[in-house]
C-alpha cells in the first residue's frame, strides 16, 4: 500500500513546479475555473482503442495541474463525463495512466499477476521515499532473485494464520492492557492530555490513539531497543507520514523540512538499531528482512532505509483505522450498546476468528472505516500489450486502480455511498467478502499485514471500550472530514491534521 501511494504522488509531480514557482492558491483556483476540463475536450487519436482521455486544455501540463491540486476532483470529473465504472486515461508528465474502477475489471487486473506486475514500481519507492542508495537498490535486485519480493514473502508467511500471528496478537493484547492501567495510561498521554481524577482522563483522540498504538506495537515488531534509541519514534512516524506526499513528489528539503528531518531521524535510529544487532530481538519477519538485506551486501544505512518502509507500513494504518473506529463509535450512540455487548468478554488472542464472528457491530464499523477511508491506489505495469474491458494498452502501460473511487460507487454501495454508515455491513455482511471491497489491494500485492492489522484494531477497541466509557467533550456528534485531495499511506487522515478532538475516558468501576 505504501508503494502504491508513493507512485500516485509521483504522478502528481507537477506539484513540485507549482510550489517552487510559489503560485498562490488563488491562481490555482482561477485556472481550474477558467480551464475546467468541461470547457474543452482534449484531442485523442480516433484510431486508438485505449480508454477515453479525460479532457484537458493546457498542452504540456495536461492533467498534472488537476492531479497536483485535488486528485479527488479529477475522479469526480471523470464520473461526471463517463459515468461510474468506465475506464479512462490521464496524461501526467507525458505518461498515460489508465484508470480502472469497475469491480470485474479490477478483479481481472489482480488476477493477471504475470503480465500486470507490481514489482517494477518498488525500486522507485525505495529511492524516492526511503532514500536507499542506487547501490543498495541494485543489490536488492541482484542475483538470487528480487529481494523486495523476498521481504514480501517473509511478511506473508509469518503473518498468515497460525501460531506466529496468534503470538504477536497475544503480546499486543497483554502490553495494551498494561498501557491502559492506572499506572500505565499516564505514560501514553501527550502534553495536552490530562488526568481529571477518579479514573477519568481527557485526551486528544487523534494523537492519543495513534501514539498509544505505535508505542505498544513497535517493541513487539522491532524489539524493545528501537524506542530506547529514540523515544520519539511515534511522533516521527506520523510527521513523516503526514508529509509523505511532499517527499514522494520530490520537493526540495527547504520546502519540506519536517518530513525530511523525520525520515532522517527514523533512519538514523534504525541504522543504530541494526549496528547494535538489536533486530535479533524483533519479530521473525522483521529480523529475517534485516538479515536478508545484510546477506545481499547492503550496508547498515541502506538496510535501515529498507526497514524504514517496513516500519511505516506496519505502524501507520492500524493506528489511523483505530482512531476513526473509536471516534465513530463514540459519536454514534445507536451502535454503542451493541459494541459494548460484544466487548463484554475479552477476545482470545489465539482464537480471534471466533471473536470476529461474534462481533457483527465491531465488524461493521471496521469494514466501513476501511471502505470510507482507504485511499491508497493499486498500480500495475503491463509486461505486454494488454486488453481489458475491450480496450487495448501497450507494453509498459501504467494501470491504476483507485480503491477509494471503487468504494464510493453508488451503483455498488447505494445512494449514501458518500456517507459513513456501518449499517450497510450489518444488513449485508457479505459485502466484506465481495470483489467490490478492496481496502487491502489484491493479487500478489495484497497487503501481507492485513490479518495482523485487523487483530490489533479489534483488540484495541475491545480493551479500550471494556475498560472505559468514552465520550466526546461537549457531546460533539460530527466527525471531521477526511483529507481526500491526495492519497494517504493507506487511510485518509483528518482534513485538519492538527485537529484536537477532545475525548473523555471514564474508567468503568
Amino acid at each position: 500500500m505504501l508503494s502504491d501511494t508513493v507512485l500516485d504522488l509521483h504522478h502528481a509531480g507537477f506539484l513540485r513546479l507549482a510550489v517552487i514557482l510559489s503560485v498562490p492558491a488563488i491562481a490555482f483556483s482561477i485556472i481550474l475555473r477558467l480551464f475546467s476540463p468541461r470547457k474543452k475536450v482534449a484531442l485523442q487519436d480516433s484510431s486508438s482503442n485505449e480508454p477515453p482521455m479525460l479532457p484537458y486544455i493546457i498542452p504540456g501540463l495536461a492533467h498534472a495541474i488537476y492531479v497536483a491540486i485535488d486528485i479527488e476532483a479529477v475522479f469526480r470529473q471523470a464520473v461526471r463525463l463517463f459515468g461510474f465504472g468506465r475506464p479512462f486515461t490521464l496524461l501526467v508528465g507525458g505518461k498515460k495512466l489508465y484508470i480502472f474502477t469497475e469491480p470485474k475489471d479490477v478483479a481481472e487486473i489482480f488476477r493477471r499477476a504475470k503480465t500486470l506486475t507490481f514489482a517494477k514500481f518498488l525500486p522507485f519507492t525505495l529511492s524516492r521515499v526511503c532514500d536507499t542508495s542506487p547501490d543498495g537498490i541494485q543489490k536488492m535486485q541482484g542475483a538470487g532473485g528480487n529481494s523486495l519480493e523476498m521481504v514480501h514473502h517473509f511478511f506473508s508467511s509469518r503473518l498468515a494464520h497460525g501460531p506466529g500471528l496468534d503470538g504477536i496478537a497475544e503480546v499486543f493484547q497483554r502490553d495494551l492492557r498494561a498501557a491502559l492501567t492506572a499506572s500505565g495510561i499516564t505514560g501514553t498521554m501527550g502534553k495536552r492530555d490530562m488526568a481529571l481524577g477518579g479514573g477519568t482522563y481527557e485526551v486528544s483522540c487523534y494523537s492519543w490513539v495513534r501514539s498509544l498504538m505505535v508505542r505498544v506495537s513497535t517493541p513487539i515488531m522491532f524489539g524493545p531497543e528501537l524506542l530506547q534509541i529514540n523515544p520519539n519514534i511515534p511522533e516521527l512516524i506520523f510527521a513523516f507520514e503526514d508529509g509523505l506526499y511532499k517527499v514522494a513528489s520530490g520537493l526540495p528539503r527547504f520546502m519540506a523540512a519536517t518530513p525530511y528531518d523525520a525520515r532522517e531521524q527514523l533512519r538514523s535510529a534504525l541504522d543504530i538499531w541494526i549496528q547494535r544487532k538489536a533486530y535479533l530481538q524483533a519479530a521473525s519477519f522483521v529480523r529475517e528482512s534485516v538479515e536478508h538485506c545484510l546477506e545481499k551486501g547492503l550496508n547498515s544505512r541502506d538496510a535501515a532505509s529498507v526497514m524504514l518502509g517496513i516500519l511505516l507500513a506496519t505502524q501507520a494504518n492500524a493506528a489511523t483505522a483505530s482512531f476513526w473506529s473509536l471516534l465513530h463509535i463514540a459519536t454514534n450512540p445507536l451502535i454503542v450498546p451493541a459494541v459494548k455487548r460484544e466487548v463484554a468478554l475479552a477476545p482470545d488472542a489465539h482464537n480471534m476468528d471466533a471473536f470476529f464472528d461474534a462481533s457483527p457491530a465491531l465488524n461493521a464499523v471496521y469494514n466501513e472505516v476501511l471502505r470510507f477511508y482507504a485511499s491508497s491506489p493499486s498500480h500495475r505495469m503491463a509486461e505486454e500489450p494488454t486488453t481489458l474491458a475491450g480496450y487495448t494498452m501497450p507494453k509498459d502501460a501504467v494501470i491504476i486502480v483507485p480503491i477509494r473511487q471503487s468504494h464510493l460507487n453508488p451503483e455498488t454501495w447505494g445512494a449514501n455511498a458518500n456517507e459513513f454508515d456501518p449499517q450497510r455491513f450489518m444488513w449485508q455482511p457479505e459485502l466484506a467478502k465481495s470483489q467490490m471491497f478492496r481496502p487491502y489491494g489484491g493479487g500478489n500485492s495484497l497487503c501481507s499485514g492485513r490479518l495482523l492489522s485487523k487483530r490489533e484494531i479489534f483488540i484495541f477497541l475491545s480493551e479500550v471500550l471494556r475498560e472505559f466509557d468514552v465520550e466526546i467533550v461537549g457531546g460533539q456528534k460530527v466527525v471531521p472530514a477526511g483529507y481526500d485531495k491526495r492519497s494517504g499511506a493507506g487511510l485518509l487522515c483528518p482534513k485538519d491534521r492538527n485537529v484536537d478532538i477532545r475525548m473523555v475516558l471514564r474508567r468503568i468501576k
